[in-house]
């Protein structure tokens, strides 16, 4: 087989097997399986959440690749200081945009059941930033797939700026049965939940090129593991603690969730510019 051909086969083996191994258990257990407090499905998503880790492995092995680029040395003489700058860079933009969209809907804002100050939102952005380093181990999982396995096959073959919006559909895709549950934006808008999955494939897009030039900058898929930990285990507790622990009801979610995007727009468009601009990606 040719190379070109064969490595759209595994482009594709891959594809299937990331996202079979997500929506086989939300359609077993017919459930946000993200959210859900059920001990046994909370330890089913430990596993399926990571499908693209899993999906990484099975394709090497059953198109015999090796693990030669497999992006997991640490490359710490190179991107010591990247394991703490990605984080706190990550953070920032996604609260940014978060914040910028709390102004826009402040008449909207709601007040939590329990009214809390500062320092109670203080105490849980502290608290936030310990778990970090834990949620990086299921950040892991989807790192070691999309960017250690998917991003630098799409680019060798398509190009930097496609790739990154193609690989970034992907991603949201990945994630589209979970709207059918009301996954990060409830229900209540419009094609439900058909613009949902579009505005998180639309997400996707943004975060791959910052996560895609991190791991091209790092030569690892630690950093951008980290940066994404942060993004999940700490989005909106810096706009929580700006409006007084006020947040967006459900019935906006998803028009909050939008303006949030456009204004993180500029940044996503700066790491593609960034990722242009880079060599391609390289073994440290």
């Amino acid at each position: 087989m040719k190379t070109k051909s064969l490595e759209w086969v595994r482009i594709a083996i891959y594809t299937v097997l990331a996202c079979l191994g997500l929506w086989i258990p939300i359609w077993i257990f017919d459930c946000n399986i993200a959210t859900s407090t059920d001990p046994t499905i909370a330890f089913v998503m430990l596993f399926a959440g990571c499908s693209p880790a899993f999906a990484n492995l099975f394709t090497r092995l059953l198109t015999k690749e090796g693990f030669h680029d497999s992006f997991l040395h640490f490359n710490f003489p190179k991107a010591w200081k990247w394991y703490i700058i990605a984080p706190i860079l990550n953070l920032l933009i996604v609260s940014f945009g978060d914040a910028c969209a709390c102004f826009v809907f402040r008449e909207k804002l709601e007040a939590a059941e329990e009214a809390m100050t500062r320092g109670d939102i203080c105490m849980i952005l502290l608290s936030g930033f310990a778990t970090v380093l834990l949620f990086a181990l299921y950040t892991l999982g989807e790192e070691l797939g999309w960017r250690g396995y998917l991003m630098p096959r799409l680019e060798k073959r398509i190009g930097t700026v496609p790739s990154i919006i193609v690989g970034g559909i992907i991603w949201g895709i990945w994630h589209g049965p979970l709207f059918q549950y009301g996954y990060n934006f409830g229900t209540n808008y419009p094609l439900f939940p058909y613009l949902g999955i579009a505005l998180m494939c639309a997400n996707c897009i943004g975060m791959n090129a910052i996560y895609t030039w991190l791991t091209k900058r790092t030569g690892t898929v630690y950093v951008s593991s980290l940066a994404h930990s942060c993004n999940n285990a700490l989005n909106g507790i810096l706009a929580s603690f700006i409006f007084m622990g006020k947040t967006i009801g459900e019935d906006n979610l998803f028009y909050f969730a939008l303006v949030q995007l456009l204004f993180e727009l500029p940044f996503f468009i700066l790491f593609t510019i960034l990722c242009i601009k880079h060599k391609p990606y390289e073994m440290p």
